[in-house]
């Protein structure tokens, strides 16, 4: 075997790793989720399976436009406050009596507009991904706080609150617009030139942009999914606490990027994918509600998930240097 058919070998076995850790991610989740049905008596009941799924739908959505950024070598922050001033925005707008078509794209203009601000910051500005974004998750809760004056805006009308209990046919709303943004995150990602040209850009910048590739406009459009998508979990989350919430999103950001790096991706760029996002994101979730149920205190959870978070960016460390090494 000359050198070039090693090094291919080693690519095939790197990216066998990378499958391999995304299945093993899922065989732990179905562990957790035997042994939480031989331990507990409502686990597998319909209701708590429903719930389970919801509450990892609106992170999953969330992480799926995180998947897009981090793929393109960047990071946001900004998530969990833009989820805070879209829930602000569209409680505002509903008491005031508008539709609610206009109120889902006045929230998904604001999160586009959100990501537009990120990516010129970041990259015509030359400020770090970490440092612009943090800036702008502090002024988003500011806002948030300004908007609602620091109280609940309750209030909403019956037809909004009672969505996010609903079907669509016989599957959870919040699980029905879940899959449909994972189909359409899988096919952007793998089925098209912007999907290809995103981790083109992640893997190598520099490389990219003289096979022809414009850097900026494909960075900025994965911030501005990254931005609608939360804007959009910010009008779910609305309907699932009947209110919009100034700290509404609190904490999505990190467990965001536990889901993203646990199911695949990597913090340098260049890899990751919507259904190791997804795959993230209902480990996450499997512990809270297992937690839940066998009464556990909710700081240990907390404490787990920070560990988790260490872990994910530690095993993202050792993929990379293994890949360095093909």
């Amino acid at each position: 075997m000359n050198k070039k058919d090693d090094k291919l070998a080693k690519k095939s076995l790197f990216k066998n790793f990378r499958l391999t850790t995304q299945l093993t991610i899922l065989i732990v989740v179905l562990a957790m989720w035997i042994f939480l049905a031989l331990t507990t008596d409502t686990f597998l009941t319909r209701e708590n399976i429903a719930n389970l799924f919801r509450q990892t739908s609106l992170l999953g959505i969330v992480a799926v436009g995180l998947t897009f950024v981090i793929i393109s070598g960047h990071s946001d922050l900004s998530m969990g406050a833009t989820i805070g001033v879209s829930g602000i925005i569209t409680a505002q707008l509903l008491r005031g009596g508008m539709p609610l078509i206009v109120v889902i794209l006045a929230a998904i203009a604001l999160g586009i507009a959100i990501g537009t601000v990120n990516g010129l910051v970041i990259i015509k500005g030359e400020v770090p991904a970490f440092i612009a974004t943090l800036s702008t998750m502090t002024a988003l809760r500011g806002v948030a706080y300004l908007l609602s004056n620091g109280q609940t805006i309750a209030g909403l009308p019956d037809y909004f609150n009672k969505f996010s209990g609903a079907n669509i046919w016989i599957i959870p709303s919040f699980v029905f617009i879940l899959i449909i943004v994972l189909i359409i995150g899988h096919f952007v990602l793998s089925r098209t030139v912007f999907g290809r040209n995103l981790y083109a850009v992640g893997s190598n910048k520099e490389v990219a942009a003289l096979s022809g590739i414009k850097v900026y406009p494909m960075v900025q459009t994965a911030y501005m999914i990254s931005g609608m998508l939360a804007a959009l979990a910010g009008v779910l989350l609305t309907s699932r606490l009947a209110s919009g919430q100034p700290m509404a999103g609190n904490g999505y950001d990190l467990q965001c990027v536990t889901a993203v790096v646990i199911g695949g991706g990597s913090l340098s760029g260049g890899k990751g994918s919507v259904m190791g996002t997804f795959i993230g994101t209902l480990l996450i979730y499997t512990l809270y509600n297992g937690g839940n149920l066998l009464n556990v205190n909710a700081f240990w959870l907390q404490i787990v998930i920070g560990v988790m978070t260490i872990l994910a960016v530690f095993i993202d460390g050792l993929r990379r240097r293994r890949a360095s090494r093909a």
